[in-house]
């Protein structure tokens, strides 16, 4: 279930970041959004700090200039060994969409994807 849960979203699409995220808060998740790396893994840092951790993360696999998914969660790891996050990608042949799990991610979404695909995915995510 994702009511009540806290979501970290990457994306460099301002569309979509904002799209998914409004989604996402009308099924009573608490979501905090950024466009880039760097700002996903600050936010994470802060909310790790004030006792207000993330449950999830989704992160963007390609993200042009700057940090994208796979660092990212590289650098997460460093501040929590058990974050859980998802990557997504309009990329499906990449290694990493692929091999997911290899890659140290709980789940994948191919863009564009489905409101039922993004349910399922978090749900089956939050629940591993």
């Amino acid at each position: 279930m994702l009511w009540g849960r806290k979501i970290l979203y990457l994306d460099d699409d301002e569309m979509v970041r904002r799209a998914t995220s409004r989604y996402l808060g009308k099924v009573g998740c608490e979501v905090e959004s950024a466009a880039d790396g760097k700002d996903a893994v600050e936010r994470y840092r802060r909310a790790g700090q004030t006792g207000e951790p993330f449950d999830l993360v989704i992160l963007d696999l390609f993200v042009p200039g700057g940090m994208g998914g796979e660092e990212t969660l590289h650098r997460l790891r460093d501040l929590d060994p058990n974050v859980k996050a998802i990557v997504t990608s309009g990329y499906p042949n990449s290694p990493v969409v692929q091999e997911y799990e290899r890659y140290g991610f709980a789940g994948v979404m191919v863009k564009p994807y489905s409101i039922q695909d993004l349910n399922e995915t978090l749900e089956s995510a939050l629940e591993a």
